[in-house]
């Protein structure tokens, strides 16, 4: 039983690094057996990263990785390996903020015994900026608008009542990607929270209810 079990880990490690899905170890072999490692751009603006093991041995995670330039990589999510399997699996996340221009993502495999390796990397181009997360929404006294990259400069944010004039502008720093804006002068109703940051603009509804 003892030379099966090497066998088929030597076997493994090799189909997975040699099958396209996997550069090179860092430290040792891992057994995994890589099928599939793919990056799409979601209707709302995120990148869905899936990738799918088809045998997997004593893998204990999976950290999901992003960079800008393809050389400085910092992790963006961690999964949990469901552990060994002798069937596919497939594990999925999101990137809620890529960001504007060129995304690199890769995958690092972790085994329990300490071994790491590396998928391929995969680059997803975006033409527009990152998406802005605005809630809560409704808001009752305050709003927070958190960017989905650092803007080329300054920024403005205006909010925009339903007639269409501009009831509130600030200006912030752009290294300011996460501002709280309150609302609770203003009288219930539907409104346009617009952001400006001079190359581009984007635009959120939010609705004001103090009841």
């Amino acid at each position: 039983m003892r030379k099966v079990y090497t066998l088929f880990l030597f076997l493994a490690s090799i189909v997975g690094f040699v099958s396209g899905s996997f550069a090179q170890a860092t430290s040792g072999s891992l057994p995994v057996v890589l099928v599939g490692f793919n990056t799409n751009l979601t209707t709302s603006k995120e990148i869905a990263i899936s990738w799918t093991t088809q045998q997997q041995i004593i893998t204990d995670c999976f950290d999901v990785e992003k960079s800008n330039d393809g050389n400085s990589w910092r992790t963006i999510v961690t999964v949990k390996s469901t552990g060994t399997s002798s069937i596919p699996v497939t594990y999925t996340t999101l990137d809620a903020f890529p960001l504007k221009g060129t995304n690199f993502y890769r995958v690092r495999i972790k085994s329990l015994n300490g071994d790491v390796g590396y998928t391929i990397i995969k680059i997803v181009h975006m033409t527009s900026p990152g998406r802005i997360t605005v809630y809560p929404n409704p808001s009752v006294s305050i709003v927070n608008i958190c960017l989905g990259e650092v803007p080329p400069g300054d920024w403005n944010l205006s909010l925009i009542n339903n007639l269409g004039k501009i009831v509130v502008q600030k200006k912030y720093s752009r290294y300011a990607t996460t501002v709280s804006l309150p609302v609770g002068d203003y009288t219930n109703g539907n409104y346009t929270l617009e952001i400006n940051d001079g190359n581009s603009r984007q635009s959120n509804k939010l609705m004001i209810n103090h009841n």
